[in-house]
């Protein structure tokens, strides 16, 4: 049942026929021999096809033995041999030019589950099958000019309208001149020599060359990656071994994928060759950003120190800029990354930018060395780490004496405030390490001392050992907990946290990385206070420190 040429095998056996051109085409109509022998040269039929007992050209073609022509028709535009699909997919057949032109999109079946193929096939199934044949190759065509003009238009199928108007329009099937016989039957040699028609008529179309600009599909299979064009429907394997691949729809000439040795590749349809993107080792996974601020960026999943997901900046040679770690690759909140995007620049430098905010003299920008620091110890440590960030953490970093050092703006228990009212304070917290201590922002803060908890105000921070983020409120060595969330997934020694807290008279939310966590309602304390930052029991360092008014 799966030979190719299984057109001999489904049709019936004729007792008469009538041999010429050396035995071939039996049955055979005078008329119709030029035209079958053409379609031998155009490889719609070969000689194989008729020197089996049984074969007579004259005899009704069934729907399988159509479903071979159609096949043929395909692979002799296109030079593709195509896919099968599923060999369960009609329970009646597993031939294989049926399954093709199933994948094809060519047949459907009669539903159920079954095909039918030794039916004889009716001329308004042919046509749209032809139709559909063309629509799956990609070819352009006159479709037809929308109206059925002959006689027994009223008793064509609708799923079938399209493809009797293209065919009656283009002159492959006329009927009798006054009705097209849309439920009728067509011969075997009658069927050849319409595909070979269309064959004849479209098959110059396809010669030009792949043309990727214009649209394509990627494909991976059994790890070989390969590229489908859309002008041309022509398939090429591109490269071997590749775990995953995708491209930006903006930028046709390049596609990315994973090779099965964890790098990351940039492979260029123009020239034809690929390009390792240096430092994107141990992948395992990664997205494109295709739209927004960032779009040229990629996110990629790395298993090289645990799994981490690590943002680059793709640049136009085989280099790609590192740009951060963000806590998921598929965040909608990605975009967190423009916040790392000039990691190198002064901007990210420790300074407390309060250029719009008020009750600051004029001042736009304070740096570490305005800030009042407090710690449980009888000194302070807080390190430069000659970059320009500010790094925190307890003088005597021992199991016993757990300090936290804090650092504010302003001056003992002065009101320095901002907009007497509320705002918005964002800084961003790298963990060096990440035990079961936390670090972040305080703010409206009353007092301050020297002390592990001797201040009053509140503190939003994130916690690397427990993954969450906490938001507390301080009265004098006393703790309140006001909310601690799950953050939903690890922060690993080196991460860099962008930590938002919102500000609203009575209204607290905290973000993390772009995401609400948190928002609550507390009046303790809802008018002016100092604000800065504060660090227990872990290692931190902190950089661009904003404060901005509130957006309404």
């Amino acid at each position: 049942m799966r030979k190719i040429l299984s057109l001999i095998i489904v049709i019936a056996i004729m007792t008469s026929s009538v041999a010429f051109a050396g035995g071939w085409f039996t049955g055979a109509s005078d008329w119709a021999e030029e035209e079958l022998l053409n379609s031998v040269k155009n490889e719609i039929l070969s000689y194989d096809d008729f020197n089996l007992p049984g074969v007579v050209f004259n005899n009704n073609i069934s729907r399988e033995s159509f479903a071979m022509l159609i096949v043929r028709l395909y692979k002799a535009m296109t030079g593709i041999t195509p896919e099968e699909a599923p060999i369960d997919t009609f329970s009646d057949t597993v031939n294989s030019d049926v399954l093709v032109a199933n994948k094809l999109g060519i047949i459907k079946g009669k539903g159920n589950g079954i095909f039918a193929p030794n039916d004889k096939i009716t001329r308004q199934e042919m046509a749209i099958m032809i139709k559909r044949t063309l629509d799956s190759i990609g070819t352009d065509y006159y479709a037809g000019d929308g109206v059925l003009s002959f006689n027994d238009k009223d008793i064509v199928a609708s799923w079938a309208v399209q493809g009797v108007d293209f065919a009656y329009d283009n002159g492959f099937m006329k009927g009798d001149g006054v009705n097209f016989g849309p439920q009728s039957n067509t011969t075997i040699e009658q069927a050849v020599i319409i595909v070979n028609r269309v064959f004849e008529k479209y098959h110059e179309v396809l010669k030009k060359e792949n043309d990727y600009s214009k649209g394509y599909k990627l494909n991976i299979q059994g790890n070989n990656l390969y590229v489908t064009y859309d002008n041309t429907s022509n398939k090429e394997l591109i490269v071997e071994g590749v775990k995953k691949a995708d491209y930006f729809e903006n930028e046709s000439s390049k596609i990315y994928y994973i090779g099965t040795n964890g790098l990351i590749y940039r492979y260029s349809l123009e020239g034809k060759y690929p390009t390792y993107i240096k430092d994107t080792k141990n992948a395992k996974d990664f997205v494109l950003v295709g739209n927004g601020t960032y779009s040229g960026y990629m996110i990629y999943e790395s298993e090289l120190q645990g799994t981490t997901y690590k943002v680059v900046k793709l640049n136009d040679d085989y280099n790609a800029t590192y740009i951060g770690d963000v806590g998921s690759m598929y965040d909608p909140n990605y975009e967190i990354c423009e916040l790392y995007e000039q990691m190198e620049s002064d901007k990210y430098k420790f300074t407390i930018d309060v250029t719009d905010a008020v009750n600051f003299d004029g001042l736009s920008h304070w740096s570490e060395d305005h800030m009042k620091f407090y710690s449980y110890a009888s000194h302070y440590d807080y390190i430069d780490n000659k970059e320009g960030f500010l790094r925190m953490y307890p003088s005597d970093y021992d199991k016993d004496n757990y300090c936290a050092p804090m650092g504010i703006i302003g001056n003992d228990t002065s009101v320095l405030g901002y907009n007497g009212y509320g705002g918005i304070y964002k800084t961003e917290v790298t963990f060096n390490d990440n035990e079961d201590g936390n670090a972040g922002i305080v703010f409206n803060v009353k007092y301050s001392a020297d002390g592990v908890d001797d201040f009053a105000g509140y503190y939003a921070g994130i916690s690397p050992g427990g993954n969450t983020v906490i938001l507390r409120k301080a009265s004098y060595g006393k703790w309140n907990k006001l909310a601690t969330e799950e953050l939903g997934y690890d922060i690993s020694k080196g991460d860099k946290i962008i930590l938002y807290v919102q500000k609203n008279g009575s209204e607290i939310s905290v973000f993390v990385n772009g995401k609400n966590y948190i928002s609550v309602t507390d009046k303790t304390y809802s008018d002016v206070g100092t604000f800065g930052i504060r660090t227990w029991k872990c290692d931190a360092t902190y950089s661009n420190y904003t404060v901005n008014p509130l957006p309404y």
